[in-house]
């Protein structure tokens, strides 16, 4: 493939293709036959896919969670899975694709598999998108809260095709609030136990709520 200048002085990409037909008492070609195809509009159309596919794997390796695509059979065998599925995992993509190493499904807290499975399941058979949490455990040991959100990707008969979704790590968020809420506990129990009495009121003068000390005051 080359580009060949036309008449009007534009470049266009060329094919071309030949055989040698006869060749000299000495070996040298003699006779060559052979032929051109202008292949611009395909090589520009190529070069545009490239492009964008290249735009996405950028998009996708700055995306904070792992893309995948997975068949509709019933352990969700892995097509497609984004790099950063490793840093989430601790597993290199290509383990999860068409199961070389693991199916998915094997670091998924079990408790928690089968509740997901079924809230999938039932997203499926409506034909709407999902949104699922569950706990995976990493190459390193670790469990972690994940989320996922995908959908179903069906064929012009309305059949389930394949899978797309995104998984990312959501344990932060988990910390925090389980953070909040021992918090709020011990708020709770400091509220009950305190020596003095404490009343929490509104402008108004409504009062909300009151601790045991206050009715000896009271």
């Amino acid at each position: 493939q080359f580009r060949m200048r036309k008449k009007n002085g534009d470049w266009h990409w060329v094919h071309a293709h030949g055989k040698i037909v006869s060749r000299t008492h000495d070996g040298k070609p003699e006779i060559i036959s052979g032929m051109h195809m202008d292949i611009n509009d395909a090589k520009n159309t190529f070069d545009q896919l490239c492009e964008r596919e290249g735009l996405l794997r950028s998009l996708l390796s700055n995306f904070p969670g792992a893309a995948y695509r997975c068949h509709k059979n019933g352990i969700w065998t892995m097509s497609y899975l984004s790099d950063a599925v490793e840093g989430l995992t601790g597993y290199p993509a290509h383990d999860f694709i068409n199961n070389a190493k693991r199916k998915f499904k094997d670091i998924v807290d079990p408790q928690d598999y089968a509740e997901a499975h079924a809230l999938v399941k039932t997203a499926l058979a409506d034909q709407k998108p999902f949104t699922i949490e569950y706990n995976i455990k990493r190459a390193d040991g670790q469990c972690r809260r994940v989320q996922e959100f995908g959908s179903g990707i069906y064929n012009e008969q309305g059949e389930l095709a394949y899978l797309d979704g995104f998984i990312w790590d959501i344990q932060a968020r988990v910390d925090s609030e389980h953070e909040k809420n021992l918090a709020a506990n011990k708020l709770a129990q400091l509220f009950e136990m305190a020596p003095i009495g404490i009343m929490q009121v509104q402008r108004s003068g409504r009062i909300l709520e009151v601790n045991p000390e206050i009715s000896k005051i009271l």
